[in-house]
């Protein structure tokens, strides 16, 4: 899950974990202008 919030836009949507789907999230996050990502783990490591 990945959360855009910005003045004018807050959306939130999935994404898989393989390389194709963090590429994809990444292009969205470039696409929305955020500069900043602040990311939480839940699993164990």
């Amino acid at each position: 899950m990945a959360t855009v919030i910005t003045p004018t836009l807050t959306e939130t949507r999935s994404f898989g974990t393989m390389t194709a789907d963090l590429l994809t999230l990444a292009d969205w996050l470039q696409g929305c202008g955020v500069t900043h990502v602040a990311m939480e783990a839940t699993g164990v490591y």
